[in-house]
């Protein structure tokens, strides 16, 4: 059962994303919801856990994942710890709503083009992403030797499809490579890692303000999700993301991380319900 300093951090907390984003906050649950399942259709072959592990944010509006309605009307704090982590996108959400999906469209886009050209050479380079991808489906572990192939495989046939048409397929023939799970960080996936880093900086950051230290075993798992399909491996350097995140917890050490907009609001809601540890206050 929710304490009643967890219902006056959440009631804040809310009210802090109605001042910041001019906007108020609604539940919505995946299993409710048809364009979530459509979502899920399309995300399956590389985050098959979709509907059952993650949580979305719209503009004002998060989706739940599958099957826990029950803990969003109960578990007070998880539901804090989540909507300050989906109110860092909120903040966020002029410029997240450009980059986080449309670099995917454009390429779909240009990957068309691309095959309209490149003939024969295009559909092999089509067949070896698809091939990528429904690996997902069969290698649950997202084994990077199987990625690293195919995205040699994509190489080739692009090389193929440049060399016989020229540069009328020069100009889409990147596309293929950014879709590639095991590049895409090059292009498609750049505006979410950079969502992602902020708004999993506030979820370590609700951690350690209440409890005055992060848990080894929460950083790792953060860790582990940038690095693997579950965000369409957006950031593939593990060293980089943890290095990141140490640094990130060594500014909530000193104060520094508080002072930005939406820190500063969470914290505040925390500190207004007395939820802050007396060692992260002083």
């Amino acid at each position: 059962m929710a304490t009643p300093q967890e219902q006056r951090a959440s009631t804040a907390l809310i009210r802090s994303v109605r001042q910041v984003c001019g906007i108020g906050v609604s539940d919505r649950f995946k299993e409710e919801c048809k364009s979530e399942a459509f979502k899920a259709w399309l995300c399956g072959p590389f985050n098959p856990r979709y509907m059952d592990f993650t949580t979305t944010t719209g503009k004002g509006k998060i989706s739940w994942r599958q099957g826990v309605k029950p803990e969003v009307r109960s578990h007070e704090w998880w539901v804090f710890k989540i909507r300050a982590h989906e109110g860092q996108h909120m903040v966020d959400w002029d410029w997240l709503k450009w980059v986080y999906g449309l670099p995917h469209l454009l390429a779909g886009v240009a990957l068309l083009g691309f095959i309209i050209f490149g003939g024969l050479w295009a559909v092999a380079c089509l067949g070896c992403l698809v091939a990528s991808l429904l690996m997902g489906y069969i290698m649950p572990t997202k084994s990077w030797w199987f990625l690293s192939w195919t995205t040699i495989g994509v190489l080739t046939c692009m090389a193929g499809a440049i060399y016989r048409t020229g540069w009328q397929a020069t100009w889409v023939a990147g596309a293929a490579l950014l879709l590639s799970p095991a590049l895409n960080w090059l292009g498609a996936s750049w505006g979410r890692a950079v969502a992602e880093l902020r708004g999993y900086s506030i979820s370590l950051a609700v951690d350690y303000w209440k409890y005055g230290s992060v848990k080894h075993a929460t950083l790792e798992w953060i860790v582990d999700h940038f690095t693997s399909g579950d965000y369409y491996w957006m950031l593939p350097w593990k060293n980089f993301v943890r290095t990141y995140f140490e640094k990130q917890i060594k500014r909530l050490g000193s104060g520094e991380f508080r002072r930005g907009l939406w820190p500063s609001k969470v914290f505040a809601a925390m500190d207004e319900a007395q939820l802050v540890a007396p060692s992260v206050r002083k």
